[in-house]
């Protein structure tokens, strides 16, 4: 496990013209696998799961090569994670705002036990190597640059 930083702070100061459109975006809008909706395997690069839709913009502007799928809300991923590779990087925020009662490390621990094995937790909150589980990598948001290993 190791730490990085994320620096979001040049790309909130972009210009909207050089923000993705809304066709650069990847949703996901799969109905959740269940016994009578056999399991369909859906190719992604990365999954964020962030509630904050500016981060979000330039996270997916930041790795325009790759095919990132982003959720809002933790809870409709979580519904269709069994559609996803095991192996697939998840990078998870840790706060999800008043309106979603879960938070990162839960989000991450359920993952886990669904034996999910790249998983992040990206954050504006700092969290020592001591604070997270083995399986748990933390990045900071503050430094998009480490993002080049995903």
């Amino acid at each position: 496990m190791f730490l990085a930083k994320i620096n979001t702070a040049n790309f909130a100061r972009l210009p909207p013209n050089n923000l993705p459109d809304s066709s650069h975006k990847m949703t996901d809008h799969t109905t959740p696998s269940s016994p009578d909706n056999p399991i369909q395997l859906i190719t992604a690069d990365i999954i964020l799961l962030d509630d904050n839709q500016v981060f979000a913009d330039a996270f997916t502007f930041r790795f325009a090569q790759k095919k990132v799928i982003h959720f809002a809300d933790p809870r409709a991923f979580l519904a269709r994670c069994l559609n996803y590779a095991k192996d697939i990087h998840i990078c998870i925020d840790h706060d999800f705002g008043t309106d979603i009662p879960i938070n990162g490390l839960q989000v991450a621990e359920t993952l886990h036990a669904q034996a999910f094995s790249k998983l992040y937790l990206v954050s504006g909150t700092y969290f020592s190597e001591s604070e997270l589980p083995s399986y748990l990598t933390f990045i900071e948001k503050i430094n998009l640059e480490f993002f080049t290993v995903l």
